[in-house]
């Protein structure tokens, strides 16, 4: 807080508007809570998302904001994001109807330790949303130790991924092969519902070991 009022002095001589915040409570409310209220306090049409600990581009906005504007008609289901290896949310450009399509009520709701963004990211999708792409690097994500994301039991993140494959792909599959006879696999197969491990046919493994076994045996069989 310190460091952002800090900056204030010099954006505003830039021209840029800028609104403090933050709460009284003990405990922090983590990024969810502090992302609502930043949203409730802000104005426009368009959402930019940012961490602290990450670094933005210069041009970032400006490029966003630019393919944003060549698809006003279906800009309240799209989130524009950057190049990279995966769908960070730091990297979300969005129109403000995005965020309150039931994300406000969502995060006001989510304490620290919860995964914010992936459930954003699965309930824009679930919700018909899409993502749009710009091809180029407009952000630096910060690894580091002190990360939020490091508050987040990575089970918490495989029962999520695990319910959303579920919903999305397996339900619409008569049967599947799981891609792994090691401890991942045996895993994801106890993970799923008996709907759906009743349609597993098979484990595949290109380790011979694993696979000699010729089956697994767990409540239900699969062959």
């Amino acid at each position: 807080m310190e460091l952002i009022t800090a900056y204030i002095p010099r954006l505003e001589a830039r021209g840029i508007h800028v609104i403090c915040s933050g709460h009284n409570d003990a405990s922090p409310k983590g990024p969810g809570y502090g992302r609502t209220q930043a949203v409730r306090q802000s104005h426009g049409h368009f959402i930019c998302v940012l961490d602290a600990d990450d670094v933005m581009h210069p041009r970032r906005i400006e490029k966003q904001f630019v393919e944003a504007s060549r698809h006003p008609d279906t800009s309240s289901i799209q989130a524009f994001t950057a190049f990279g290896p995966t769908i960070i949310q730091p990297t979300w450009f969005c129109a403000r109807e995005v965020f309150e399509l039931g994300y406000n009520e969502l995060y006001s709701k989510l304490e620290k330790g919860n995964p914010e963004d992936l459930i954003f990211f699965y309930r824009h999708l679930s919700l018909g949303g899409k993502l749009l792409r710009i091809d180029e690097p407009l952000l630096t994500y910060r690894y580091h130790k002190d990360a939020v994301s490091f508050g987040v039991d990575r089970w918490t993140i495989w029962d999520l991924r695990v319910a959303a494959i579920q919903k999305y792909i397996l339900s619409k599959w008569e049967v599947f092969t799981i891609w792994n006879a090691g401890k991942q696999g045996r895993r994801l197969f106890r993970s799923l519902k008996p709907e759906y491990q009743a349609k597993v046919v098979a484990f595949c493994d290109v380790d011979s070991k694993k696979v000699s076994q010729k089956y697994y045996t767990y409540e239900e069989r699969a062959p």
